[in-house]
C-alpha cells in the first residue's frame, strides 16, 4: 500500500529516472504497455505498477527468472546468487570489494565496473535501497538516482549474455514459458483470496474441543505428558511398540547408529497392531491443526483487502510452485480436517470454478515412459487404476470390494516406484520383509514393463550427464549437486577394481556411493514427472489468464495447488468460466505430453467455497 516514489525506464544508453511524487506518469504506461520490459525480479515490479497504475506489462524477460532456469539445483547455489549485483557480477566483468563501505552502510560489498558501468563509484548496497522506505518528500541523492539507474541498464546486458547459454542449452521454451506465466502469477497474488474470518474462528474452536478430548482419552489410558517424547517412548516401549529407527546423521557405512522415534510417520505403521497408536496419532494430528491453522492464521488476512495474498515462489528445483506467507497450498483437506478450505469463499455474487487434473502424474509418467498397458488401461477409460494395477501384479479379480487389500498395495506401490522407493522403503511401509518388498517391486514392473525400461534410461543418462533432463519440450536442467562426488566416488572404485584390491574398498566408501547413486536415480525418474506437470498447469493458467484479460471476463484466477486452479468469477458466467477452464487445462496438458499417447483431464465444478 506504500506509494510508488521513483520509476525508471530507458535502455543500455539513455536511463530516465522519474520523480512520481512530482511527476504524472500516465503517459509512460500508455508507452510502455505493448513493449518488451526487462528487468531483475520483476513480480515485484508489475505488483506495485498493477496496484498503483493498473498497468498491465504482458511481454516481461525476468533475470532473475531466467538465471534460475540456467542453474537450477547446482551446488554452488547459495543465498544471493540470483541477486542483481551477483548477477553482474559474473556477466558483465564486475568485481566486488567488501572492504570498502557503501553508501549507508559498513562493509557493502561496492561494484566497481572494469567497462561498461555507467555509474563504477556507487554500490548495490541494501542501505540505498531501504532509504525510499522513509524518504518522504526528500529530494533523491545522487547514489538513489544511480541506484534506480543501474536497474534499468544492467538486465539489459545481463540479458544478452543469458541468451547466448540458453540457446546453447536450448531452454528457449521454458524461457518464454516462465516469463509469461509470470504476470498471471503476479495478478494471482494480487487478487488473493477472501477468508471468512469468523467461520475460521468457529472452525478452529470446534477442533480445539477436539484436541482437548483426545488429550483426555490418552491420560485415560497412561497420564504422563503426551507433547514428552521421552515419555510417549517409554509407555510406546513397555508396550513392544518398535520405535527404533536408524539415526541417518550418525550412522556411517555400515556403521549404524539407532534412536528413538515417536514421530507419526514411523508409528504409523503400527496402527493396526496396537490400539494405543490411533488415539496418539489422533492427537499429535490435531495438535498440528490447532496450532497452525488458529487465530495466528488471521494475521494474513490483508487489513485493505479483506484477502489472504500468498507469496509464491516461481521455480523451485521440480519446477513446481511453492507458497509461503501463508502456505495456501497446505491448507488442511480431507474428512477428518474438513472446515478449514470452506472459509475461503469468493465475494457476494460470485462463486468459485475450481478445476484439478484428474491423475496428472501418473498420465504424465504413461506418456513419458510409452507404457502399453497403462495406455491401454486409460484407453479403457477405467475409473480405478489402482485395481487394475493389483490384478495385472497379482493375477487375481481385484477391485473397491474384492481383494481390498490387494487394492492398496497397488495403490501405494504405483506412488512409491514413480518416486522411486527402495525395498527397504516399501518393506517399511508395509511391514514385510526386504525379499517381500522387492517382490512387490518385481511385480509392480512385470505389470508394467515398459516402465522400467524408461526408468532405467532415466537412471543412466542422469548419471552420464551429472543433469536431470526433464522432457524434450522446455528441456529444464536439474542439475546432480552430488555429481561430482559421485564421479570420484566411481572413479576410486574402478581404480581399485583394476588393481584387484576390490576387497579392500572400505565400507563407508561402497556405502556413500550407493547412498548417492541412489538418490540419483530417484531423481532421475520422479523429477521430470514433476517438473512436466508443473509445466503444464503454468501453461493452462497462461491461457486462462490471457483469455480472460483479452476477453475482458469478469473473472480472475486467485489460488493455485500443484495441480490446481481456482478461478473466482461473476455467478452468472460461472459455466462458460468453467467450461474454458476445462478446454485450457486439458489444451495445456494435452500440449506439453511429449508423445499425445494418452489425453489428460480436467475436472472443474462450480461451488461457493473453495473445494474439490
Amino acid at each position: 500500500t506504500n506509494k510508488i516514489v521513483m520509476l525508471q525506464i530507458g535502455d543500455v544508453n539513455r536511463q530516465f529516472v522519474i520523480d512520481t511524487r512530482y511527476v504524472d506518469v500516465k503517459c509512460v504506461g500508455e508507452w510502455i504497455k505493448d513493449k518488451r520490459i526487462v528487468g531483475q525480479n520483476l513480480k515485484f515490479d508489475y505488483k506495485q505498477v498493477k496496484w498503483h497504475y493498473n498497468w498491465r506489462l504482458l511481454k516481461l524477460y525476468d533475470t532473475m527468472l531466467v538465471e534460475k532456469i540456467l542453474n537450477n539445483n547446482k551446488l554452488e547455489e547459495e543465498s544471493g546468487f540470483y541477486s542483481l549485483a551477483e548477477l553482474a557480477q559474473r556477466y558483465l566483468g564486475a568485481e566486488f570489494n567488501p572492504m570498502i563501505k557503501g553508501p549507508g552502510g559498513k562493509g557493502k560489498r561496492k561494484i566497481l565496473q572494469e567497462q561498461g558501468s555507467l555509474f563504477p563509484e556507487y554500490s548495490f548496497s541494501k542501505a540505498v535501497r531501504d532509504e525510499f522506505s522513509n524518504i518522504k518528500d526528500k529530494p533523491f541523492t545522487l547514489q538513489q538516482i544511480c541506484y534506480g539507474a543501474n536497474d534499468v541498464w544492467m538486465p539489459l546486458l545481463i540479458r544478452r549474455a543469458q541468451l547466448r547459454l540458453v540457446a546453447k542449452d536450448s531452454i528457449q521454451e521454458a524461457v518464454k514459458l516462465e516469463n509469461r506465466f509470470l504476470p498471471a502469477l503476479a495478478e494471482i497474488e494480487l487478487n488473493g483470496i477472501y477468508l471468512d474470518s469468523e467461520q475460521w474462528v468457529e472452525n478452529y474452536e470446534k477442533y480445539c474441543a477436539l484436541f482437548e478430548e483426545s488429550k483426555e482419552i490418552l491420560k485415560r489410558i497412561e497420564d504422563i505428558n503426551w507433547n514428552s517424547s521421552k515419555q510417549v517412548g517409554k509407555v510406546f516401549k513397555a508396550l513392544g511398540i518398535p520405535i527404533e529407527i536408524i539415526d541417518k546423521v550418525k550412522s556411517e557405512g555400515d556403521i549404524k547408529v539407532y534412536k528413538d522415534s515417536v514421530q507419526e510417520t514411523h508409528i504409523a505403521k503400527y496402527k493396526d497392531k496396537w490400539d494405543i497408536i490411533n488415539p496418539y496419532l489422533t492427537y499429535k494430528g490435531l495438535q498440528k491443526l490447532t496450532t497452525s491453522y488458529g487465530e495466528k492464521f488471521l494475521k494474513h488476512v490483508n487489513q485493505v483487502t479483506g484477502r489472504v495474498h500468498s507469496d509464491f515462489i516461481q521455480i523451485i528445483t521440480t519446477n513446481r510452485l511453492s507458497s509461503s506467507n501463508p502456505n495456501v497450498q497446505q491448507v488442511p483437506t480431507g474428512e477428518e480436517k474438513e472446515g478449514f478450505r470452506e472459509c475461503f469463499k469468493p465475494e457476494e455474487g460470485n462463486v468459485f470454478v475450481v478445476s484439478d487434473y484428474s491423475g496428472q502424474e501418473s498420465r504424465v509418467v504413461t506418456d513419458m515412459a510409452i507404457e502399453r498397458a497403462m495406455i491401454e488401461f486409460y484407453h479403457r477409460k477405467d475409473d480405478d487404476m489402482h485395481s487394475y494395477s493389483a490384478r495385472r501384479m497379482f493375477q487375481v479379480p481385484v477391485s473397491k470390494t474384492e481383494n481390498k487389500h490387494l487394492r492398496q498395495l497397488g495403490k501405494v506401490l504405483g506412488f512409491s516406484v514413480n518416486y522411486g522407493a527402495s525395498a527397504h522403503k516399501v518393506a517399511d511401509t508395509f511391514q514385510v520383509s526386504i525379499s517381500v518388498a522387492q517382490d512387490f517391486i518385481d511385480k509392480y514392473y512385470s505389470a508394467y514393463p515398459d516402465l522400467k525400461v524408461y526408468f532405467d534410461k532415466c537412471h543412466s543418462k542422469a548419471k552420464q550427464r551429472g543433469y536431470i533432463l526433464t522432457d524434450p519440450l522446455y528441456k529444464r536442467r536439474i542439475y546432480i549437486t552430488e555429481y561430482k562426488e559421485y564421479k570420484e566416488l566411481e572413479q576410486f572404485i574402478e581404480r581399485y577394481k583394476k588393481s584387484g584390491w576390490v576387497n579392500h574398498i572400505p565400507k563407508k566408501i561402497w556405502s556413500r556411493y550407493y547412498t548417492i547413486k541412489g538418490n540419483i536415480e530417484r531423481n532421475s525418474q520422479n523429477w521430470p514427472i514433476q517438473s512436466l506437470s508443473a509445466s503444464m498447469l503454468k501453461l493452462a493458467v497462461c491461457l486462462t489468464f490471457e483469455w480472460i484479460v483479452e476477453n475482458k471476463i469478469d473473472a480472475k484466477i486467485v489460488n493455485l495447488i500443484h495441480d490446481e486452479i481456482v478461478v473466482e468469477c461473476n455467478k452468472k458466467i460461472a459455466k462458460k468460466v468453467s467450461k474454458a477452464l476445462k478446454f485450457f487445462m486439458e489444451e495445456a496438458g494435452n500440449y506439453v505430453l511429449p508423445n499425445k499417447l494418452v489425453k489428460i483431464i480436467a475436472n472443474p465444478v462450480i461451488a461457493d467455497y473453495w473445494a474439490h
